[in-house]
């Protein structure tokens, strides 16, 4: 890419769900552009905003928006996949503004004012299911995971939704969290 080769810094910035795209080409545009070698990327989902074309799309149904859930796992996904190639993820989500969020302005899609903890608690959950199927934990016992300081809110989730589902699927009494100021941010380590 030729403003890399002049010192730019080249951002890339990846929008999913829009009109046309499936899951597969998203994880294909991902891996072209980690081919791109950018120094960052931003992820937005794609929303239906009135008085676009995209809202008479969506009103005519020749559109429609991924779900919360859906763009969660698509997002989380290429995350992880740029977490491998080294590109920073610099934003995800929408930054939540009062004209945004007027009434009425948005009329569809997967918007949610903290968007990347919804990612970040989805990719902490998944690690830690994958550490607990690892290990085998005792149904009933009370597994201790220890995590960055700057990371144990994504590790409780929404409104604390991953300690209630590692507790359901596992059959735990309680999962101990503690903050391990020396751990690097995104890492996860399981003391059952």
């Amino acid at each position: 890419m030729e403003l890399l080769q002049r010192d730019f810094e080249v951002g890339v910035q990846l929008m999913v769900g829009l009109p046309g795209d499936t899951p597969e080409k998203f994880a294909t545009t991902v891996e072209d552009v980690i081919d791109m070698r950018p120094h960052f990327v931003r992820i937005y989902p794609t929303l239906v905003i009135k008085g676009t074309v995209l809202e008479r799309w969506f009103r005519e149904g020749r559109y429609c928006p991924l779900s919360l859930e859906e763009a969660v796992i698509l997002t989380k996904e290429a995350m992880q996949r740029f977490r491998q190639a080294q590109i920073p993820v610099i934003r995800v989500g929408l930054q939540p503004a009062p004209s945004l969020e007027a009434e009425g302005t948005i009329v569809a899609g997967p918007y949610h004012p903290a968007f990347r903890q919804l990612v970040d608690g989805s990719i902490f959950y998944e690690r830690a299911a994958s550490l607990l199927t690892d290990s085998s934990p005792k149904e009933g016992s009370s597994p201790l995971f220890l995590v960055s300081p700057q990371d144990i809110s994504n590790f409780y989730g929404q409104g604390g939704r991953n300690i209630k589902r590692l507790k359901e699927v596992f059959g735990l009494k309680e999962v101990r969290v503690e903050a391990d100021p020396q751990r690097e941010r995104g890492t996860i380590s399981l003391y059952a």
